[in-house]
């Protein structure tokens, strides 16, 4: 291992180590959508989403949001309706039942924040043999 690895596998030991115990993920059908985006100084661009989302056979409901700051380029979100499957990554806060979406995959249009490597499924042919 190079040292650039050793670094990245550092910095995940102490991320778990730190955020462990809270680390979540919900999957369900959004119910609500707000995006607020603010500018300072013409130039640094903060993103706040706030979704409520029903986790998939549950009559609950989960708050989750998604804080971005960005400097000199707008962040492109992912189009997210009312209604989509969505699954959210991210971690709960300690003292409330709200997440922070650290990635949120919008399942219906097969659209993600960050990429993750999902194994393609294989289309099955059919063989007809005489």
């Amino acid at each position: 291992m190079g040292f650039k690895d050793t670094l990245n596998d550092m910095l995940q030991q102490r991320f778990l180590k730190k955020y462990g115990d809270r680390l979540t993920g919900l999957r369900g059908n959004i119910v609500s959508v707000k995006v607020t985006e603010k500018t300072f100084l013409f130039f640094i661009h903060n993103l706040r989403v706030d979704i409520l989302l029903r986790p998939e056979r549950s009559k609950n409901i989960a708050r989750c949001y998604f804080k971005k700051r960005t400097f000199f380029k707008k962040f492109n979100m992912i189009h997210l309706q009312v209604g989509n499957l969505v699954l959210i990554q991210g971690i709960k806060e300690k003292n409330s039942e709200t997440v922070e979406a650290m990635n949120i995959q919008n399942l219906t249009t097969k659209k993600s924040i960050i990429d993750v490597d999902q194994p393609k499924q294989k289309q099955q042919r059919k063989i007809i043999r005489k």
